[in-house]
C-alpha cells in the first residue's frame, strides 16, 4: 500500500456520503478493496472504479504544494496542469476531478481553494479549507 491507499482507508468507509466542492453534489463511496477506490456518483450512482496505482501515478503527475485547477471537463483530454487532465490521462476518460477533489481533502492529501476556479494543493499532513479568493 501507498501514501495514498493508506490516507484513504484511514479516512474514508463505503457507505459515507461526501459532497463536491464545486455544486455540493452529493457522492458516496461504493467500496474501498484491495486493488479499487469506487466512487457511486450522478443521479443514477454510477460507479466510478479508481485503481489505487492509477491514482498514485496521476497524484505523481502534479506539482506538491502548488495550487492547481481541479479543471474538471466534459471532454476526453483534460489539461494536463489540472487534476483533471492527470485523473483522465492515467485514470478513466470521465469528468471525476470533482469527485476526488473532496476525497483527497478528506483523507488529508490535499488543500482546497473554494475560489474561481476550484483549486487544489497536494501535500502531506493536515488538509485545510481556504475561504474564496
Amino acid at each position: 500500500m501507498d501514501e495514498v491507499e493508506i490516507a484513504i482507508r484511514m479516512t474514508l468507509s463505503p457507505g459515507q456520503q461526501l459532497l463536491t466542492y464545486a455544486g455540493r453534489v452529493p457522492f458516496l463511496v461504493g467500496a474501498i478493496n484491495d486493488t479499487t477506490l469506487v466512487l457511486l456518483v450522478g443521479k443514477q450512482q454510477s460507479r466510478t472504479v479508481v485503481r489505487w496505482e492509477q491514482l498514485t501515478a496521476a497524484l505523481d503527475d502534479l506539482p506538491r504544494y502548488q495550487w492547481i485547477e481541479v479543471g474538471s471537463g466534459y471532454n476526453v483530454v483534460g489539461d494536463p496542469q489540472t487534476l483533471d487532465g492527470a485523473l483522465k490521462k492515467h485514470v478513466i476518460k470521465r469528468a471525476i476531478a470533482n469527485y476526488l477533489a473532496p476525497v483527497l481533502v478528506r483523507a488529508a492529501l490535499a488543500e482546497v481553494d473554494y475560489g474561481r476556479p476550484l483549486r487544489i494543493r497536494l501535500t502531506t499532513g493536515t488538509a485545510t479549507v481556504r475561504s474564496p479568493r
